[in-house]
């Protein structure tokens, strides 16, 4: 495991526009398990880790190449 920092916080909004992928796009994902899961910051509020959200778009590099 990388004992990188994790970066900051990106709410659903943010990781949308980083992926090109819509809302409801990310929420199947998340379903099917093809996502990373986000962390609850309390109050009904989630966010994913920006590292998450790298290692992810790596991942999906890789898997096209």
């Amino acid at each position: 495991m990388s004992t990188s920092a994790p970066g900051r916080f990106l709410s659903k909004k943010e990781v949308a526009a980083q992926t090109s992928l819509s809302k409801a796009t990310i929420d199947r994902r998340r379903r099917e398990g093809t996502f990373p899961e986000p962390l609850s910051l309390g109050g009904g509020r989630v966010a994913w880790t920006e590292r998450s959200i790298e290692d992810w778009k790596r991942k999906m590099l890789e898997a096209a190449n």
